[in-house]
């Protein structure tokens, strides 16, 4: 029971550091558009967008966002 209630609550925190990164990155766009920084915020906003709807349709990271990971490391 202790496991189960260890998962949701993992997933349930997820969740909130999610819609916090979400939240985060649209505000940063929003202020580089008010700035007139269009190319800045359509990266922030798109690449958040698309990065997002890719993990929710697929159920899990994509390989061509983990090749980007790997790249990175």
């Amino acid at each position: 029971m202790r496991l189960w209630e260890a998962a949701v609550t993992n997933t349930k925190w997820g969740q909130v550091m999610g819609f916090v990164t979400v939240l985060v990155a649209l505000v940063g766009s929003m202020i580089a558009i008010f700035a007139d920084q269009a190319a800045v915020a359509q990266i922030l906003g798109g690449g958040t967008v698309i990065s997002l709807a890719a993990i929710f349709v697929l159920g899990r990271l994509p390989a061509w966002l983990k090749s980007f990971r790997d790249a990175s490391e």
